[in-house]
């Protein structure tokens, strides 16, 4: 740490706190990492490159990974409109053929009664 500087003049003593010096401490970084880039040059182009390809381009592969993430989501809904348009399918063939189970749904599910019958719900 610096030590603060005093200046004296005849009438007053003025202290000063240490001030940092931008310029020099500034070059020297620049300097030394300017070393490092001349030193390592093909390991930062290739860090530069792979921060690009992963990170930072429009389809990088983080991008990637979340669009097959979502195309996987997609297709497992699909399978199950799949599936329940099969049931639906098979339950349609099943009503088509057999009134007395048309008859049944339509009672349970709809609450639809003959013309000489009372219903009653009970929960």
């Amino acid at each position: 740490m610096k030590q603060a500087r005093v200046w004296r003049s005849k009438k007053r003593t003025i202290f000063v706190k240490p001030t940092i010096v931008v310029s020099l401490d500034m070059s020297r970084l620049f300097s030394s990492l300017w070393s490092f880039v001349r030193r390592n040059k093909y390991v930062v182009v290739l860090v530069a490159f792979l921060l690009i390809i992963v990170v930072l381009d429009q389809n990088s592969q983080l991008r990637r990974m979340s669009l097959k993430r979502e195309m996987k989501a997609l297709q497992e809904e699909i399978d199950d409109y799949k599936r329940q348009i099969r049931e639906g399918e098979a339950l349609l063939e099943t009503l088509e053929s057999d009134s007395m189970l048309l008859e049944q749904i339509a009672r349970e599910r709809y609450n639809m009664s003959r013309s000489d019958e009372d219903v009653f719900i009970m929960e």
